[in-house]
């Protein structure tokens, strides 16, 4: 037996075939025993057995063969989107006697390895498929070990919330001791304007990972986020130093004088300046905290090359440099008390996630691309989500949302950009809803314009699509009718009327301004008016999205009215990332 066949056996122990025919279970026995011939092999036949109950122990097979069409209507597809609930689900093979490429992306996309017809199915193409998910199970390992990694030390959420149950507790009770550091690029500015947004990121987010692996897994915890352009912030919790936060700060110096980065055979390199705050004894606002910080950061900035600054009490006197450091409030609070996302993105509190669409129809393939809703949550001060929806709700100060729109198209044509750098196979498009006042303020095309040019992502046709609601379009028909013309005959950029409940208001709205998307919400559009909708849409040469896809019988009214896109948790849920970004720790 060669290598491989001993990594096949080792790796598939424990076999289960499900399927609704027994004679073909006896056929793929006889297969699978010339392949790995020491697996114990399960026959499970669908249509005498029926669909598992919920306390079937799937985990105890190391591979799982299922068929499409397991009889008395009961689909595969179903059972592993039922069923697979973890990422230690077993290896999970499709097997279909259907040449149907649509079954097979759909196989693959709710968590099967491989797909293979029944026509084609031969000892090579078995080994062939068992092999692959062997690696990419390893893949996935390794990703599932950055990921982890990831949360605990560059999890924005994960920064908030132990800074704040560290300000609740009272470390000068115990002999342990807790820092707040924050490193600024001092170069930022001048190497943004020379080589641009997306090289600029990469410089920091590398910056970072080093950070973490140089100062990670010592004897204290450790978490680290970027919380600005040029901003990494470090929590260090259970030091036993009193000067623990010096200690890492002259590491973090001494690391950054060796360090370099190169990118397209340019060596970027920028001094560094680090503020240092000991959390025990000082503010116990989040805010303020991180205000302190930033201060104690000019302060350092004040020195040349890589500097620290120690930020003490007034009352002590503060070490690294002479002139005292005035404890600064961090966030000013609006009289009001309105919300305001100027200090929200400035602390970089948003945290972006992605809706997959999923193609229903033929039409879909009008567009290449794959689209995803780029939505965000708010990070409050304790540490806790707060969705976009719910900006509806707040007091807003004014001005406040069409800077949020600006910096959500900022961050979704970095994406984009990345998106393009890596050549992937299939390109892909978001989906972001503008508010009205970005479209009043006629600020947000100049702006656009001046931003592609910087981030170089100028072929963005039908890859950014913008959404507007029909009373938004009805309240400010001319300026938004002479916005999208704009956007759309200088880039490219698509459009959807979002949130249709009957024909009659998307046929009035389309007559006026043609769009090449039309949204359907789920859980407020009965579902008798979706075919009419859709039908509607058609005639008017938009596609049709039904967003929030809540159960079956939601997917099923998609299907039987030919929508072109599904989008909802019942689909597929969010996902923290449209690409792997390169602040993640690789191993």
């Amino acid at each position: 037996m060669n290598p491989a066949d001993n990594n096949l056996q080792s790796n598939y122990k424990t076999v289960l075939a499900i399927d609704d025919d027994p004679d073909f279970l006896i056929v793929l026995k006889s297969i699978l025993k010339k392949i790995i011939p020491n697996a114990e092999f399960i026959e499970y036949v669908s249509t005498k057995m029926g669909r598992p109950d919920e306390s079937f122990d799937w985990l105890k097979y190391d591979l799982i063969l299922l068929d499409y069409d397991l009889g008395n209507d009961e689909k595969g597809l179903d059972w592993l989107r039922h069923y697979k609930r973890s990422e230690d689900f077993p290896t999970t093979i499709m097997l279909t006697a259907h040449g149907d490429e649509e079954i097979a992306v759909q196989a693959i996309r709710f968590g099967a390895h491989d797909y293979i017809n029944k026509c084609k199915l031969s000892v090579d193409r078995i080994t062939q498929a068992l092999t692959n998910a062997i690696d990419r199970k390893i893949e996935q390992t390794q990703l599932a070990t950055t990921l982890t990694l990831q949360t605990t030390l560059f999890n924005k959420i994960s920064f908030y919330r132990k800074l704040r149950d560290k300000l609740n507790t009272k470390d000068k009770e115990t002999d342990n001791h807790s820092f707040i550091i924050q490193i600024n690029i001092d170069d930022y500015e001048k190497l943004h304007k020379k080589y641009g947004l997306l090289t600029i990121d990469e410089l920091v987010s590398h910056m970072a990972q080093n950070i973490a692996e140089c100062i990670a897994g010592k004897d204290f915890d450790v978490n680290i986020t970027i919380t600005g352009d040029s901003v990494i912030a470090c929590l260090l919790t259970e030091h036993s130093d009193a000067n623990g936060g010096e200690q890492v700060a002259k590491t973090i110096c001494k690391l950054n004088k060796s360090y370099s980065f190169s990118y397209k055979d340019v060596v970027l390199k920028s001094s560094i300046s680090i503020g240092v705050v000991s959390i025990s004894g000082t503010e116990q606002n989040p805010d303020k905290l991180l205000g302190t910080v930033d201060q104690a950061c000019q302060q350092a900035s004040k020195e040349p090359g890589d500097s620290f600054f120690l930020y003490e009490e007034p009352s002590k006197k503060p070490k690294g440099v002479k002139k005292k450091v005035k404890k600064q409030v961090g966030v000013e609070q609006s009289a009001s008390n309105k919300l305001n996302l100027a200090d929200v993105m400035k602390q970089n509190r948003l945290q972006p996630y992605y809706q997959p669409f999923m193609a229903l129809s033929e039409g879909a393939g009008t567009f290449a691309a794959d689209y995803y809703q780029l939505k965000f949550n708010i990070i409050d001060l304790n540490g806790k989500s707060i969705s976009q929806d719910a900006l509806d709700q707040s007091e807003l100060e004014p001005g406040s949302l069409a800077l949020l729109d600006r910096g959500m198209l900022r961050y979704g044509l970095g994406q984009l950009a990345a998106q393009k750098k890596k050549k992937k196979e299939h390109e892909c498009g978001l989906f972001l809803r503008i508010s009205n006042e970005s479209f009043a303020s006629n600020i947000l095309y100049a702006w656009m314009t001046k931003l592609i040019v910087k981030t170089k992502t100028s072929s963005i046709a039908s890859k950014l699509v913008f959404e507007i609601t029909p009373s938004e379009f009805l309240a400010n028909e001319k300026v938004i009718d002479s916005f999208i013309n704009k956007m759309r005959r200088t880039w490219g950029i698509a459009f959807a009327l979002c949130d249709i409940t009957n024909p009659s208001m998307l046929e009035f709205c389309m007559k006026k301004t043609g769009f090449e998307f039309v949204k359907i919400l789920a859980t407020t559009v009965k579902s008798d008016a979706i075919p009419d909708i859709t039908s509607k849409a058609r005639e008017l040469g938009a596609l049709t999205v039904l967003e929030n896809i809540n159960n079956g019988n939601q997917l099923n009214d998609a299907i039987a009215a030919e929508v072109d896109y599904g989008q909802g948790d019942f689909i597929q849920p969010p996902q923290d990332q449209l690409v792997m970004r390169t602040d993640d720790i690789e191993i």
